[in-house]
């Protein structure tokens, strides 16, 4: 995660404790409501959005609306400012 294919990015999470899950990013300026994950089978959570301009962009995932993580399928992370860390989407042209 985040799998980059046909003009679409798709973001997967692994949590079987999850309700809800949100995705926010740089690429809209972290707006709400965010980008609605979906429960495709049990603990199986996919959020998607039409693919950015390219860039790095960074981004989180909103747990139960109230726990935010770092993409745990993605090892590439960048300070937040806040003393945490975001996960990095890069985007080439």
């Amino acid at each position: 995660s985040p799998v980059v294919a046909d003009g679409i990015v798709r973001f997967v999470l692994h949590d079987h404790q999850a309700v809800s899950v949100r995705g926010f990013g740089a690429w809209d300026g972290w707006a709400e409501p965010g980008r609605q994950a979906l429960e495709t089978e049990p603990g199986l959570w996919e959020a998607t959005l039409p693919r950015p301009a390219p860039g790095e962009y960074a981004y989180k995932l909103l747990r139960d609306g109230a726990t935010w993580i770092c993409d745990p399928a993605n090892p590439v992370r960048v300070a937040d400012g806040g003393g945490n860390w975001n996960s990095l989407l890069r985007l080439r042209p």
